[in-house]
């Protein structure tokens, strides 16, 4: 298991230009750049019901949702930090599809940049670009 924070690589030139504004917090700041924040917002904008009604329906079903103390159309889920199971199978997705396998979603054919002898049922590590794991 992995922590995705861990594994943020940043080009040498701008972690010096970083340092010029961060000083002794840059490996703070570096490391908040690898993670995402302590919620995760979405907008609350369904037709059929409240705002209200959403948030409740969603706590009915196990969630921790809330809503935003002051913008009204925004409700929010806690992040909690997991670990990424490394496998010795690495399936490369293009920087967007990585991005969306982060936050919990699927990884589809389009999304593939690179890909090796894969087999039906296999697990694999979902890496982005860089070859940092993703998912």
């Amino acid at each position: 298991m992995l922590k995705v924070q861990t594994l943020l690589r940043l080009d040498e030139s701008l972690r010096q230009s970083l340092a010029t504004v961060y000083d002794c917090r840059l490996n703070s700041v570096i490391a908040s750049l690898g993670g995402m924040g302590p919620r995760y917002y979405f907008r609350l904008n369904d037709l059929a019901g409240s705002q209200l009604d959403t948030l409740e329906s969603m706590r009915n079903g196990g969630l921790e949702a809330g809503s935003h103390e002051r913008v009204i159309d925004a409700g929010y889920l806690p992040v909690r930090e997991s670990a990424i199971p490394l496998n010795e199978m690495r399936v490369q997705a293009d920087r967007f599809a990585a991005e969306a396998v982060m936050q919990g979603a699927h990884l589809y054919a389009r999304g593939v940049r690179n890909c090796k002898k894969l087999k039906a049922g296999m697990s694999v590590t979902v890496v982005d670009p860089s070859g940092t794991p993703v998912g």
